[in-house]
């Protein structure tokens, strides 16, 4: 009898990148209203919560703060009017903050108030300090549905869809 040997091997490569913004949610505020004569505010219509997500895989290191800001666009109206809905402003309160994955030891933490003026400057959404994680953490920041307010100033909106583009950014200070 001979003896017979074989090999075995593995490869490891980096992950396309250690910190990414995962998820972001879009707010939706209805149709069918009637053009408002004074300010109104709405209220994001549905009943599942908008949650922004943060996977942070940058090995072990104390310092890992990183920030989540928002910037809302000007809104524009299907109706070929330049620009609509202006000083209208997107509002979340009560935010929650949870670990949903990894071990980190510091959870992120949601801005209690969040005012974003339309075509206005970026607002902080999601901050950490310090978050020390053993194996990288996924970290997501929610709102329920009714803590989402959009506020329209009376005579600025016209007939139609009125649309606006949210910037998310994921920074690290």
């Amino acid at each position: 009898l001979a003896d017979t040997t074989s090999t075995t091997s593995i490869g490891f490569v980096a992950a396309a990148s250690p910190l990414t913004l995962d998820l972001v949610p879009s707010f939706n505020f209805g149709t069918g209203h009637a053009v408002p004569a004074s300010d109104t505010v709405y209220t994001m219509t549905g009943t599942d919560a908008s949650s922004v997500q943060v996977t942070d895989n940058r090995g072990l290191t104390a310092l890992r703060a990183w920030t989540v800001t928002e910037q809302l666009g000007k809104f524009s109206p299907d109706s070929g009017v330049t620009t609509s809905l202006t000083g209208a402003t997107l509002s979340l309160t009560a935010g929650i903050s949870r670990q949903v994955g990894g071990l980190g030891v510091a959870v992120p933490v949601a801005s209690p108030l969040i005012a974003m003026a339309s075509g206005g400057s970026p607002v902080n959404v999601v901050t950490t300090v310090n978050v020390l994680s053993i194996t990288g953490g996924v970290f997501q920041a929610s709102w329920q549905p009714e803590v989402i307010k959009l506020s329209v100033l009376g005579g600025t909106a016209s007939v139609g869809t009125h649309v606006a583009t949210i910037n998310w950014t994921l920074s690290t200070d």
